[in-house]
C-alpha cells in the first residue's frame, strides 16, 4: 500500500526545487524533497522553538552540503508524517541560517525540513514529474477494505 503526496516545484535557472507537505508539531509545513541528500535534516532553531533543547543530543559527525561544510549536528526523536506515512525516528538537526540566506538570495521559499534518501529509499519513493506527485510505501499498515 502506498500514500500519494502532491509536489510543488519552484523553478530557477539552476533547476527545480521540489517541495511537499510535512505534518509535524500538529501543523502542516513545506519540506524540501532532496534526492541528493543522504539523510533528512531538520532546522535546529525551528525544532528548538517547539521542543526546547533538553532532548537534543550533539552528534560526533559533522554535516556538509548546501554550500557549507563542518556544520555541527544534533539529533532528537521526532514524530511527523508525510501523507499517510507516519514516522517516529531520530532525525539530524542542523543550523539552517546559511540555507535560509541562500534561498532568500535566490527568491526561493523558506523551509525547515529536508526530506533525504534515508526516507525516500527506505519507503521506496516514486516521484512522478508529470503528475507532480510522490508516492511512498506504507509499512506496517493494513490496506483499507
Amino acid at each position: 500500500m502506498r500514500t500519494k503526496l502532491n509536489l510543488a516545484f519552484q523553478f530557477k535557472e539552476n533547476g527545480a526545487h521540489i517541495f511537499t507537505d510535512i505534518t509535524i508539531f500538529r501543523k502542516k509545513f513545506m519540506a524540501l524533497v532532496d534526492t541528493g541528500a543522504t539523510s533528512s535534516a531538520f532546522d535546529l532553531d525551528f525544532v528548538k522553538e517547539h521542543l526546547g533543547d533538553k532532548h537534543l543530543h550533539l552528534l560526533d559527525d559533522k554535516a556538509g552540503g548546501l554550500g557549507s561544510a563542518d556544520i555541527l549536528m544534533f539529533a532528537t526523536e521526532l514524530k511527523f508524517s508525510l501523507g499517510e506515512a507516519k514516522f517516529k525516528q531520530n532525525v539530524a538537526l542542523i543550523d539552517y541560517s546559511h540555507i535560509h540566506q541562500l534561498y532568500e538570495m535566490h527568491g526561493l521559499q523558506k523551509f525547515h525540513f529536508i526530506i533525504g534518501n534515508d526516507i525516500l529509499v527506505n519507503n521506496k519513493a516514486i516521484i512522478n514529474y508529470q503528475t507532480k506527485t510522490m508516492s511512498l510505501e506504507l509499512t506496517g499498515l493494513k490496506p483499507k477494505k
